[in-house]
């Protein structure tokens, strides 16, 4: 199945878990969206698009959303994106936003590889990664996340 989401300023809160997503699209506007995938998604997503302005949006258990391609882009928020969940492969996340704060929880133990270009960002990441210029880097087993994060401004934590 395909989902598309498209709403204007709301309050949501979606369990999208245990369903069979090919593709999912959200699009919002300033928003206060909870959104989990507490079960893995039943098969192989293609792409993940997420796109909101001003909103404070928390998404676990993206690892089992099952995706190749997720691409989130925002405006100045409060953004919480935990990959928590059975990963089944490699995937590429595409992260762009302007003054926001950005959490990505990647669990311990899985690979994860995060690119961020940014204007005037402070980046915090937990004695797991390993940094060499703009790339850092989790050492783990499985399949690989592979990161860019592109953010004008604000603050990108990297936490298990």
């Amino acid at each position: 199945m395909n989902l598309t989401i498209e709403a204007g300023a709301y309050d949501g809160n979606f369990e999208l878990g245990g369903l069979s997503l090919n593709n999912l699209n959200i699009k919002d506007g300033a928003a206060n969206v909870e959104l989990a995938f507490s079960d893995l998604n039943l098969v192989e997503m293609s792409t993940f698009h997420y796109e909101t302005g001003a909103s404070d949006v928390k998404m676990s258990g993206l690892a089992n959303a099952n995706f190749s391609i997720f691409d989130f882009s925002s405006g100045a928020g409060d953004y919480t994106l935990d990959f928590s969940g059975e990963l089944q492969r490699d995937a590429s996340i595409k992260i762009s936003s302007g003054l926001s704060n950005i959490i990505i929880v990647i669990p311990e133990g899985v690979n994860a590889g995060v690119t961020v270009d940014s204007g005037a960002s402070n980046i915090n990441a937990g004695s797991s990664w390993s940094q060499n210029g703009k790339v850092y880097t989790q050492k783990g087993e499985g399949p690989t996340l592979t990161f860019v994060v592109d953010i004008g401004a604000g603050n990108v934590t990297l936490t298990k």
